[in-house]
């Protein structure tokens, strides 16, 4: 949901209600709804427990449903062109958490202005727009996303989950190892009660395959020795 910056911030209860509720029933009729934001409890222990656990939430949700303020303001009729603008602009596309969710879910739904439609309605199917290289192109992304969701977790390799956190951020840097732990097969519940600073060694040491290369990527390193 766009305007909560990752997990802590929770918008006002009237909107939670009054929408998210009521698009819960429509899509889900007589299911429940988890927002991260406000399921999350906030004390310190049980809300690492709850983090750990995130990779079991998504896995078993029936339904990711997108509600971004960018998306939701936009027409569905719009072009295909426009669509896929939206979406891959909007803040939704820009966060960490959001690659977990939208990896595992088993279907990813988006709410525009008039109704809400799933990520397949999104990306080009017909003739014309597969012959039209700009919306292809701006597909290229999201079908990479869609894609990856037909593999399970475990299948990806670092460098998969490198190039796909490239245009994403998240303003808690000890929530990162969380986010891609369970796309990389590692047990986010292990991490849980780690230091922050073990968290990315205890990842790295879990991999089965790292590539040889990574040792010459720039950036910064652990300092740890075993990991310079």
């Amino acid at each position: 949901m766009s305007g909560l910056t990752d997990l802590g911030a929770i918008p006002r209860p009237g909107y939670l209600h009054a929408n998210i509720a009521s698009l819960t029933t429509s899509l889900v009729p007589g299911g429940a709804f988890w927002m991260d934001s406000l399921c999350v409890p906030r004390q310190k222990d049980m809300r690492r427990k709850a983090i750990g656990l995130m990779v079991q939430t998504y896995r078993d949700a029936e339904i990711v449903l997108v509600i971004d303020a960018g998306i939701r303001s936009f027409s569905v009729n719009s072009s295909t062109e426009e669509k896929l603008l939206r979406v891959l602009m909007s803040e939704w596309m820009q966060r960490l958490w959001t690659l977990q969710e939208t990896i595992l879910s088993c279907k990813l739904v988006f709410e525009f202005a008039e109704r809400t439609v799933s990520v397949e309605e999104v990306i080009p199917r017909n003739e014309r727009d597969l012959l039209d290289v700009v919306p292809t192109k701006l597909a290229s992304e999201i079908q990479r996303l869609c894609l990856k969701r037909r593999f399970i977790a475990g299948k990806l390799g670092i460098g998969d989950v490198s190039s796909f956190l490239r245009t994403r951020a998240t303003n808690r840097s000890e929530n990162e190892t969380f986010a891609i732990s369970s796309l990389l097969d590692v047990d986010a519940y292990e991490l849980a009660d780690l230091p922050h600073e073990k968290r990315m060694m205890t990842i790295l040491t879990r991999l089965r395959n790292v590539p040889a290369n990574i040792i010459f990527l720039s950036g910064s390193k652990l300092s740890e020795q075993g990991f310079l």
